[in-house]
């Protein structure tokens, strides 16, 4: 059985490389420019796990995150973001708490978010120090947070 993934980022160049890293990971693929595309594909194909970034146009993430977390099979979901700090607000606290199971601050390297999304779906990943290497949070609770 292939196991879904929906990825959502405005950026059509990460898209194209998160994209390329899962499908080479024999995961099912399908992308979004933003939320409301997101939304759409997430309803039409019900992936077991989402990649959305959280500052983006149309509809951001953290919107994104609320709506995906509703649904009756709501995914597992991770949070990128490169805004970390903005204006008082931090972006990936916030995913947190409305319900993102896990949060990767950009830039990261490709095989990171993987092994992340690995974990994230309890594919046999534990923690280990090659999560460190590959630069994943480390987890202290419910939540990784970033570094």
């Amino acid at each position: 059985m292939t196991i879904k993934i929906l990825l959502i980022d405005d950026d059509p160049d990460l898209l194209d490389l998160m994209a390329a890293a899962f499908a080479r990971a024999d995961f099912e693929v399908f992308t979004a420019k933003d939320g409301i595309v997101g939304a759409r594909l997430f309803r039409a194909h019900g992936p077991e796990l989402v990649v959305t970034d959280i500052v983006m146009p149309e509809r951001e993430g953290i919107e994104t995150i609320v709506e995906l977390k509703r649904a009756a099979n709501p995914p597992k979901v991770i949070a990128i973001s490169g805004a970390g700090m903005m204006a008082g607000h931090d972006f990936l606290q916030w995913a947190t708490m409305l319900g993102a199971d896990e949060i990767l601050l950009k830039p990261f390297q490709m095989s990171a978010l993987v092994a992340l999304a690995r974990r994230v779906l309890g594919l046999g990943e534990e923690p280990s120090a090659a999560d460190a290497r590959l630069g994943l949070p480390q987890r202290d609770g419910p939540h990784a947070r970033p570094s």
